[in-house]
């Protein structure tokens, strides 16, 4: 059997038993090279609507055609002049709703086509045929690493130095923070305060100019989200690492709203510890496994804040006493989310093909082309852009305001376009450079232009509005 979209092979019959061996050279391979890639200056182009450039990449969308017309914005690469994403992502498409635009700022992801058929086989061939001997005959122990080394390039991190497992509040543990960190980074850390006999003192920063000054030497975690998940604002990471290190503390980072969208560089930026969420960008799935990075220089150091048998030397050994796996594979706790990760396989059979820097330069340009968008098109009817200018401070998403934003999100929402909302009044859309079109997002911000000169938002039935 093989799975529609052409890239995830299934197990069928009897033959999904002896099979492991070659599943796990195929997760083993290593990306293609990247060939030339392309500079682009920020000059000028006409984009025209019903021609988008697309860069090789498959479609989340496929739009409806609408009148030509033309309007000048800043350029980006195009079909003709760049080298795709990935060289094989055309025959791998992405599940997508037709006349549906859809962004991906805290929610999940597009879903891989293969995704149906990998769990049909996995329910038969796996679940049902081998029960117990799942654990000995497939890659369900091997998945976390597997999938770890798949979106190790999208963030600098090395082989064998990411682990996906549990979630992003169970991989943290930290200490000095600013109040713009996702709230569970900040929950952990007042968990430490809270139950911990001899706590630490968590200092949490109303602002980034705050934090700096903060930096003392009775400073021994500093721990951040990298970018803001309402603004979109990017720490300069090799910065906060070289301050921290200078002062003999740590640093922790939460890459939810990066890996996978933006350029992330742990070894080379000199980070010390790694979290982030699978299910944003990296397309893993609602509630889809989180992965977690240790720079090697700690990664035989100490025992991990929760011990359990999945970091254990030997699993099966069941031995009463633990002795910790070698590197950051010791952080895994309880058994591995098996299904989840299967939806995540999927995924990473993609990522591990895809050329990062042509990502990346995808992501500019659909991020310059919305801020221009919104405020050629919006800018005169209220709406504010809250991200930064310079890409290097942007982070996966676009935040703008609205003083409506949460019944303008609800609107959105009725018109086919999925954003999102954070208190009190931000807008985000959610810049998924892997199936994002430039046309995506031409009718996106048309959409959001007719609700706000209708007015349509204020209408009763989007007064009620979800997160």
């Amino acid at each position: 059997m093989r799975c529609k979209g052409g890239f995830v092979p299934g197990r069928s019959g009897k033959g999904g038993r002896n099979q492991s061996r070659a599943r796990r050279d195929r997760w083993s391979r290593a990306p293609p090279s990247s060939g030339s890639t392309s500079s682009h200056s920020p000059s000028t182009a006409t984009i025209r609507i019903g021609a988008p450039a697309s860069m090789g990449v498959a479609r989340l969308v496929r739009a409806r055609q609408t009148a030509s017309r033309t309007r000048t914005v800043p350029s980006g690469p195009t079909a003709s002049t760049a080298s795709p994403i990935s060289p094989t992502i055309q025959s791998r498409p992405i599940v997508g709703v037709e006349k549906r635009v859809r962004t991906i700022a805290g929610m999940p992801a597009a879903m891989p086509a293969t995704v149906p058929a990998q769990l049909a086989s996995f329910c038969t061939d796996e679940w049902v045929e081998l029960r117990r001997q799942g654990w000995n005959h497939t890659e369900w122990l091997d998945r976390p690493r597997q999938i770890g080394n798949a979106i190790a390039h999208l963030m600098g991190a090395g082989q064998d130095n990411v682990v996906v497992c549990d979630n992003t509040t169970v991989n943290l543990c930290t200490i000095l923070t600013e109040d713009g960190n996702f709230p569970t980074d900040l929950y952990v850390a007042q968990g430490l305060n809270h139950n911990h006999p001899d706590p630490p003192e968590v200092k949490v920063c109303a602002s980034r100019d705050e934090l700096i000054d903060s930096f003392n030497t009775d400073t021994a975690i500093v721990y951040l989200s990298h970018a803001d998940y309402r603004s979109g604002e990017c720490w300069n990471m090799a910065d906060i690492n070289h301050r921290a290190h200078a002062i003999d503390a740590l640093t922790v980072w939460d890459l939810s709203h990066s890996t996978g969208a933006i350029p992330v560089d742990l070894t080379g930026d000199d980070a010390d510890f790694a979290v982030g969420c699978g299910y944003k960008y990296l397309s893993a799935g609602p509630g889809g496994s989180a992965y977690l990075w240790v720079n090697p220089r700690h990664a035989e150091y100490g025992w991990p804040t929760i011990c359990g048998w999945m970091g254990h030397q030997d699993v099966f050994a069941f031995a009463t006493e633990y002795e910790p796996l070698s590197g950051a594979g010791r952080h895994a706790t309880g058994t591995p989310a098996v299904i989840a990760n299967e939806i995540f396989s999927c995924a990473a059979q993609i990522w591990q093909e895809v050329n990062e820097k042509h990502l990346w330069a995808k992501h500019k340009a659909l991020g310059d082309l919305t801020m221009e968008l919104l405020e050629q098109e919006c800018g005169s009817l209220g709406v504010t852009i809250n991200t930064p200018r310079e890409y290097e401070q942007r982070g996966g998403h676009i935040g703008f305001s609205h003083p409506g934003a949460g019944p303008v999100s609800e609107a959105l929402l009725a018109a086919g376009v999925v954003g999102s909302f954070r208190r009190p009044n931000s807008l985000r859309f959610g810049l998924g450079p892997l199936y994002l079109s430039y046309e995506d997002i031409w009718e996106a911000v048309s959409r959001l232009r007719k609700i706000l000169e209708s007015g349509d938002w204020q209408d009763a039935k989007y007064q009620t509005v979800s997160v």
